[in-house]
């Protein structure tokens, strides 16, 4: 495969929606206007880069959306390490089917080594590049998971609260994965991060304005009463990864119920998201800096547009003249996705909307 990286830069091309999203990134409220996005998974797409970003981009022009969290398929972090999914069989839901993960067991985890050639990330990069020639002049960051995340997902571990991996039953408890010799997972998460740092460069060579970086495994109960872990696990990891993407936007996503995005206010990033809907969470105006969110991202089914509408107007006047990113608290689920409320979503983010 050949892989475009002609650079972009992000400030080079001028409109108005890169003007709504450095104003906002800035803390600047010129018009009064809001930076505006959603996003969904495209199964039965996602394993041909030019359906799926020709899908994606006919969706951002359609709803006129201001800036694009790219989402590729939610899967790629465990196939660059060899996990095996079946993409004709999605189950009905967002990813496909998990015939074998990655790793079994903590002695594979010492084998675990960079892979910065691999095949799946080129793909990866190919896709971004595309979505740079198809939307010029909007803002595009992409999703990379946090290598903690990457080590659940390799091993077939649940990457959120309640729902496993669609697919065999993985053979490694979590319990079992934080008794083992912290030097294995260390070794095993640099790896993945080596990996990644590498990879954040090659987007940024295929014109992206930065990356969506999904902490997912704050979420997992197992973990999340337990500060030391992700001080051990997760933060050094983290840093490493997010100072490789600096110079561009770094959107940090923390996923689910309890997911503690306090944690992550004086990070190196631009703007934190997460679900403000969900138990634990704090609001969406609570937390300092630049956010995003303001929606629930399960009511996009055209059966809730009053509730879209009234969480819109209810963001707006939590905020006042602060600016923040106007998006679902995650990625839409793509089963009955109404477009007539994507066009409520993209229709809130004008100044004058009901007479405003």
């Amino acid at each position: 495969m050949t892989t475009t990286t002609t650079r972009i830069d992000w400030r080079a091309v001028d409109s108005d929606h890169r003007r709504r999203f450095e104003a906002t990134l800035a803390g600047d409220a010129p018009d009064g206007t809001l930076a505006t996005s959603a996003w969904q998974h495209f199964p039965g797409l996602e394993y041909d880069t030019e359906a799926l970003s020709s899908a994606i981009a006919a969706q951002v022009l359609k709803h006129d959306f201001g800036w694009l969290k790219i989402n590729p398929r939610g899967i790629y972090y465990g196939e660059v390490w060899g996990a095996v999914y079946d993409d004709s069989d999605y189950g009905g839901g967002e990813v496909p089917r998990l015939v074998s993960p990655a790793w079994t067991t903590v002695d594979d985890l010492a084998g675990v080594v960079a892979l910065p050639d691999s095949p799946v990330l080129a793909e990866q990069v190919e896709l971004q590049a595309q979505l740079r020639r198809l939307l010029p002049d909007r803002p595009l960051v992409y999703t990379v998971f946090s290598p903690l995340s990457v080590l659940l997902q390799g091993l077939g571990l649940p990457l959120y609260v309640g729902h496993p991996a669609f697919g065999p039953t993985p053979t490694l408890r979590i319990d079992e994965l934080w008794a083992a010799d912290p030097a294995v997972l260390h070794s095993a998460l640099g790896a993945i991060t080596d990996t990644l740092v590498d990879f954040v460069g090659r987007l940024r060579e295929a014109g992206a304005d930065g990356i969506f970086y999904a902490v997912t495994g704050t979420a997992n109960p197992a973990l999340s009463a337990d500060e030391g872990w992700f001080a051990e696990f997760s933060t050094p990891y983290d840093q490493r990864v997010l100072h490789a993407a600096s110079g561009g936007v770094r959107v940090l996503h923390t996923c689910g119920p309890h997911s503690h995005p306090e944690r992550f206010v004086n990070w190196p990033v631009e703007v934190l998201h997460w679900d403000s809907f969900a138990a634990g969470n704090p609001g969406l105006a609570d937390l300092p800096g630049v956010v995003a969110g303001g929606v629930d991202h399960r009511i996009f089914d055209g059966d809730h547009d009053d509730e879209i509408a009234a969480q819109t107007d209810a963001a707006r006047a939590a905020f006042g003249e602060r600016r923040f990113l106007l998006a679902p608290t995650c990625t839409v689920v793509s089963g009955g996705l109404s477009d007539g409320s994507l066009d409520l979503l993209a229709a809130a983010s004008g100044a004058n909307r009901d007479g405003r």
